[in-house]
């Protein structure tokens, strides 16, 4: 009987050593397969630092295959509304892309997590009245039942959210919270060293072209030409225009100096009929203003599709104009000329590139101003070379009638 005993408590001791060695061989392939996930992830990282899209293909594919789940999705914020960055699904991309841009509220549980600046999931979402009603709706489609969104957050901003959603009914455990909110984190690291590594390139771009114009002001100082095709070009560049056009005030008369890739259609409408200052038109108004003149989408405008105002017509019929950025050029507070950049598309300025193309157009004003002093120092010159000339002709002469009167 005692041996029966003993084989009892070594089967039972076999059991459970086999069971701890199973549950260690799963935590330990489970711990295996996170880090192979996050090397992923952080190798995409470093190969990409100019870009974040391979880095969130990695987080959305990774995340299916770690919580066994059938949508992974990454959603970045950009001027107050909500883009799908990255999907992994049996769908394709642009079917669920459809439902973006979106705005930033608390409709949809991706919203909710982004407002709360935490984790939330919900399980399940088929008449679940805390699940926010898009997500409903969103769940409905696809066939959902449980879904976890974590926020991206760079400091107290929230810049995205990642999420992933399954079918079965089955909420996610805390080792899953956590990991979520790891690949949150690497994704704002991503999104963080792509920032900063396209600031310091825009800013080392932004010296160069000031360099540029400045060695073309102090190189041709009497001659404005090459200074204002210099300065448009950068600024049409820089600030990712379609083309430029630079005016200079001439009395009542707005005259097209430069052009940068301006359709020849609206170069000539311009140069056949230039603006007038007395006559209301988009340039004319901000000059009048003396501030910047920043249109969304000039076809919208009610000046076009109301009233026909023909200089509008001009830019949006011959230039293919949409987004329109007009800078006045001032002189002791005087307007004196414009600096203007068009876009074919409706794609708003930044306030960055609205501040560079000023940077410009007071450059363009220095340049302006030092050749009108360089032309009246000319001027003051040749008046006195002429003076001492005739000074000394008159020398000559007086002395020549003295010697005549000598020999007389």
């Amino acid at each position: 009987m005692r041996w029966y005993r003993t084989q009892a408590v070594i089967a039972i001791e076999n059991t459970r050593l086999l069971d701890e060695l199973r549950q260690r061989t799963a935590d330990l392939t489970e711990s295996l397969e996170q880090q192979t996930a996050t090397g992923e992830i952080l190798a995409s990282i470093s190969g990409s630092i100019t870009d974040t899209q391979p880095v969130f293909d990695a987080i959305v594919r990774n995340l299916r295959w770690l919580f066994d789940t059938d949508l992974a999705m990454v959603q970045v914020v950009k001027g107050g509304m909500v883009h799908l960055a990255a999907a992994a699904h049996e769908h394709e991309f642009a079917t669920i892309n459809k439902l973006f841009p979106r705005p930033l509220d608390a409709e949809t549980g991706s919203g909710r997590a982004m407002m709360l600046k935490q984790v939330v999931q919900y399980t399940p979402l088929e008449g679940n009245p805390s699940v926010p009603p898009a997500t409903q709706r969103f769940a409905r489609d696809l066939g959902f039942n449980a879904v976890i969104f974590a926020p991206m957050r760079r400091g107290d901003t929230v810049i995205g959210v990642i999420g992933t959603a399954r079918r079965e009914q089955k909420p996610f455990d805390d080792k899953q919270v956590a990991l979520i909110k790891s690949f949150a984190d690497q994704a704002v690291i991503a999104i963080e060293n792509t920032r900063l590594l396209n600031e310091l390139r825009e800013s080392l771009e932004q010296q160069t072209a000031t360099s540029e114009v400045l060695k073309v002001i102090s190189t041709s100082p009497g001659d404005l030409q090459p200074v204002f095709s210099a300065i448009l070009e950068s600024a049409a560049r820089l600030c990712d225009a379609s083309f430029g056009n630079f005016y200079r005030r001439d009395d009542d008369t707005l005259r097209l100096v430069a052009t940068y890739n301006t359709p020849v259609a609206f170069t000539e409408a311009r140069t056949r009929s230039p603006l007038r200052l007395n006559q209301s038109n988009p340039v004319a108004d901000m000059l009048a203003a003396k501030t910047v003149l920043h249109v969304e989408d000039l076809a919208q405008d009610e000046r076009y599709t109301n009233q026909r105002d023909p200089t509008i017509v001009a830019g949006v019929e011959l230039g293919g104009v949409r987004t329109f950025l007009a800078v006045p050029m001032l002189k002791d507070n005087e307007p004196i000329g414009a600096l203007v950049v068009y876009r074919q598309e409706v794609h708003p300025f930044t306030d960055k590139q609205i501040e560079l193309v000023q940077n410009f157009a007071a450059q363009a004003v220095i340049a302006i101003e030092n050749a009108r002093l360089l032309n009246e120092l000319r001027e003051s010159l040749e008046q006195q070379t002429d003076r001492r000339c005739a000074g000394s002709h008159q020398f000559v002469a007086r002395r020549f009638e003295a010697c005549i009167r000598h020999n007389s």
